[in-house]
C-alpha cells in the first residue's frame, strides 16, 4: 500500500489492550500531547481556576470589569480532556460561578 507500518501502526490497534501503561493511560483524558502532567500540576489548575472565580465574583459584586491571569491557563480544556497546556476551562468554571451567583 501507499502508507507505512508506521503510520498503519497509529491508525489499527493491533492489541486488544493497549492502554497499559501509565502514559497510556493518562491518555484517555489528554485531547493532545501539550499536557504535561507532574506533582503540581492539579495545584497550578486548581489555583488558576480560583483565579477566574474570585474575577467573576468581583463582576457579581459590582466591578465594571474583571480580568484574571489565569496560568496555567484554560481555552484548550475541555469537559474531559486537557488540551493546550490547559486543564480546567477557566472561562467555564468562572461562567458557571456568574450562573450560581
Amino acid at each position: 500500500g501507499c502508507w507505512g507500518d508506521e503510520v498503519m501502526s497509529n491508525i489499527f490497534v493491533r492489541e486488544p489492550n493497549a492502554l497499559r501503561g501509565i502514559l497510556a493511560q493518562a491518555a484517555r483524558y489528554l485531547a493532545d500531547g501539550s499536557c504535561p502532567i507532574g506533582e503540581l500540576t492539579w495545584r497550578s489548575a486548581y489555583w488558576s481556576a480560583q483565579s477566574a472565580i474570585a474575577a467573576a465574583g468581583d463582576i457579581l459584586d459590582g466591578a465594571p470589569a474583571a480580568y484574571a491571569l489565569c496560568r496555567p491557563p484554560g481555552h484548550h480544556a475541555r469537559f474531559d480532556a486537557a488540551g493546550g497546556f490547559c486543564y480546567i476551562n477557566n472561562a467555564a468554571v468562572a461562567a458557571q460561578a456568574l450562573r450560581q451567583g
